[in-house]
């Protein structure tokens, strides 16, 4: 509706939450990539290792309840694969149970990981959007040096949360700086 009523800044911050809630979901993500092309800053990200982009996007297949449920089924999958390994004498039989016993619990150990990890990133979440035009300053005050202007539906990190008024960000080309708190609201 947002999107609709050409409301950028409100719509990127609900892309951006329904994108925390189910990180593998296509849809929201080519919705924010829609509402991102109509704002005025592009801010390229910087770059990282391939691997490190690889393992993000594997982790983010999933929503921490996605990997919970595979992790569970795994479990219960290798129990099952177990029990025929102990009780069968066919051997065929008994390294299908041994092999996939062995592998059901190595996705289960990584199931758990990958579910920390979203859990850990749902619960630890420091962006925010701008949700109107600010001058990001150098210090945490009105009369401090104004190194650059972000303008609404910007996505920002806040790096520094422990004054009230004041929050010191970070955008993803690297780039950091005090912004007043009531000019952005998080995510």
């Amino acid at each position: 509706a947002y999107y609709r009523l050409d409301d950028m800044p409100h719509a990127i911050l609900n892309y951006e939450r329904a994108l925390l809630l189910s990180p593998g979901d296509s849809d929201i993500r080519f919705n924010l990539q829609m509402a991102r092309n109509k704002t005025i800053d592009k801010i390229i990200p910087e770059s990282e290792m391939f691997f490190v982009t690889w393992y993000k996007s594997l982790v983010n297949i999933m929503g921490v309840d996605g990997w919970a449920i595979l992790a569970i089924i795994m479990f219960a999958l290798a129990a099952i694969l177990i029990l025929l390994y102990v009780f069968t004498d066919v051997v065929i039989i008994r390294k299908i149970g041994f092999f996939g016993a062995g592998l059901s619990m190595i996705i289960f150990v990584v199931a758990n990981v990958f579910a920390y990890q979203q859990g850990n990133k749902v619960a630890s979440y420091n962006g925010a959007i701008i949700m109107s035009t600010a001058n990001v300053k150098s210090t945490p005050a009105e009369n401090g040096t104004d190194l650059f202007v972000l303008h609404e539906g910007t996505r920002v990190d806040i790096t520094d949360d422990s004054m009230n008024d004041w929050k010191e960000v970070r955008i993803a080309d690297g780039k950091e700086g005090w912004i007043e708190t009531k000019k952005l609201e998080l995510i």
